[in-house]
């Protein structure tokens, strides 16, 4: 029960994230994005649309999203979502924010374990020994020969 409310609310403060992160790919209509946010996150993630298309109405509202609709033969009308300035501008804010909290996260939470995975934008995450986060969810998986040492932090 506690599990399940962090999740939620960890969605819920994520979720203008992983939308400005796919609208800046390209545009997209809303059913899109939540089949996009499932599939990427390998369904550990999902909205339904009673909460998804809020979250869009809302961030259109703040000028961070623009919204269109557009009709083609044979199919139903869709509003499709674009980023704007102002949007990208809040998507790097958050980015930042987010690298921030969650290598503080880590470092609090699995310093007692001895384990601390490196987040960095662009770059493969190692831990200390580094292994990557695929690696460590096999133990028995070390790292490859001739696999280039870890980035010193």
């Amino acid at each position: 029960m506690v599990a399940h409310k962090l999740e939620r609310e960890l969605k819920r403060g994520s979720a203008e994230l992983l939308i400005l992160a796919l609208l800046e790919e390209r545009q997209r209509h809303g059913y899109e994005i939540g089949q996009l946010i499932a599939s990427r996150s390998g369904g550990a993630i999902s909205f339904h649309v009673t909460s998804l298309y809020p979250t869009l109405y809302r961030l259109e509202d703040r000028g961070l999203i623009e919204g269109r609709w557009v009709e083609r033969a044979g199919q139903r009308r869709r509003r499709y979502y674009k980023l704007t300035r102002m949007g990208r501008r809040t998507l790097v804010n958050q980015r930042g924010v987010w690298d921030t909290f969650f290598v503080a996260l880590n470092r609090v939470a699995n310093a007692a374990r001895g384990r601390h995975i490196c987040i960095r934008a662009g770059r493969r995450m190692r831990d200390r020994r580094g292994r990557t986060a695929r690696d460590t969810a096999n133990p028995r998986m070390g790292r490859r020969s001739g696999a280039p040492p870890p980035p010193e932090a």
